[in-house]
């Protein structure tokens, strides 16, 4: 496909990129929704579990309770997890009731740990059990705070907020975009993503980490009693560990922003083939008074192959071109060119096995911190036939 092509050749192709976008929803967007449905699942039911322990745990009125029967039981379908099993009575304003719950959650422990925390008790003898005021007949008799709704909360919460990290902040990915006319003989590659959109993703995911794991963590240690378990501060400080990641990007995008804006990558044709050689004009705003020391141009072609569930990306072409740019009114210009092997491949639909993906890559050094980098998705179409030498005949 070359600057010269019909707008029929255009249509077919642009149609052809909104049927890869259903089948890329189809086989990538189905499967993860799936995946993400257990992690949610687990999340709200751990989450409905931290408000009744709260509830229970804090609003029960103490009262004498008489223990009538104490057991252990196994668990089902466990072969090493016991709970322990009560029936008790008590009288609230003059009622009887009976209980027969151990702890405001449920618990499911060894068979030595469940009948450790029977001790003390014995059949006939009085207790202290807790009760709901406003409905006396639900009641516990050992009052303890579990951490384990906590960390079946915060533990895939900010595990999904990780994982969508990477994902939301690289913008679109690889995915090729039609070039926009840009003044005669030029075209614009629409960029993966932009500074604003990552540092807008970044600064969403950290607070939102900072929300839930303050919130999660803060509410136990607020509640539960003292020294609290280990394992929630183990856990807390691995958390803690974890928001540096998101801070850390919020803070990479910011400190790029600072320095430069996004830049405008400019190509002498829609698309290229094998064999053939781009002129590019790269265009990107300068700003704080910062020298622009370094641009690094570069063509890649990556190979995706999938074998099962896994994707291997390998690089199977590396073109760079490096230099000082000219800085004109604070935007730095380079200018130069770029060649598609005769060998290469060309762009792959989403569904071929393996893939293969053109992008051009604009790296920018501009003083001390974080480089820019961005990547420009384009197209390489097969190379055109050569045509058959005319046999050559006789008189």
């Amino acid at each position: 496909m070359v600057a010269g092509r019909s707008v029929r050749s255009r249509g077919n192709r642009v149609n052809k990129k909104r049927k890869i976008s259903v089948w890329k929803v189809l086989l990538v967007g189905v499967p993860l929704f799936i995946m993400a449905a257990i992690p949610l699942g687990t999340i709200g039911y751990n989450t409905v579990s931290i408000a009744r322990q709260w509830y229970a745990y804090t609003r029960y009125v103490p009262v004498e309770v008489t223990m009538l029967s104490k057991g252990v039981a196994q668990v089902p379908m466990s072969k090493n997890s016991y709970r322990p099993v009560v029936r008790y009575g008590y009288h609230v304003d003059g009622r009887a009731y009976e209980g027969n719950r151990v702890t405001p959650l449920g618990y499911a422990a060894s068979e030595g740990t469940a009948w450790g925390m029977l001790d003390g008790t014995r059949e006939g003898s009085v207790t202290t059990g807790y009760y709901d005021p406003r409905d006396p007949s639900r009641s516990y008799v050992v009052r303890i705070f579990r951490f384990s709704p906590y960390a079946l909360t915060a533990g895939p919460t900010l595990a999904l907020l990780l994982v969508a990290l990477p994902i939301l902040y690289t913008g679109r990915g690889h995915d090729v975009i039609e070039p926009v006319p840009h003044g005669e003989g030029w075209y614009a590659v629409p960029p993966s993503g932009r500074l604003a959109s990552r540092l807008r993703v970044a600064g969403w995911l950290t607070a939102a980490y900072a929300v839930v794991a303050g919130t999660l963590y803060g509410h136990y240690f607020a509640v539960a009693p003292r020294p609290a378990s280990q394992t929630a501060v183990v856990t807390a400080w691995l958390a803690l560990a974890g928001g540096l990641l998101p801070a850390y990007f919020f803070w990479r995008s910011w400190r790029v922003a600072k320095k430069v804006g996004d830049a405008r990558l400019l190509i002498d044709a829609p698309a290229t083939a094998p064999g053939r050689t781009v002129r590019f004009r790269m265009e990107q705003p300068v700003r704080g008074g910062h020298r622009v020391e370094e641009t690094g141009v570069a063509l890649f072609c990556d190979r995706w192959k999938r074998s099962g569930k896994n994707a291997v990306a390998s690089v199977e072409h590396q073109q760079w071109v490096r230099g000082e740019p000219r800085v004109v009114d604070g935007e730095a210009v380079f200018q130069g060119a770029l060649t598609v092997p005769p060998e290469g491949q060309p762009t792959s639909p989403v569904s071929a096995n393996p893939r293969y993906v053109w992008h051009v890559d604009v790296v920018t050094t501009a003083g001390p911190g974080p480089r820019y980098r961005e990547t420009f998705p384009i197209q390489v179409d097969a190379a055109p036939a050569v045509p058959a030498t005319a046999a050559v005949t006789g008189p």
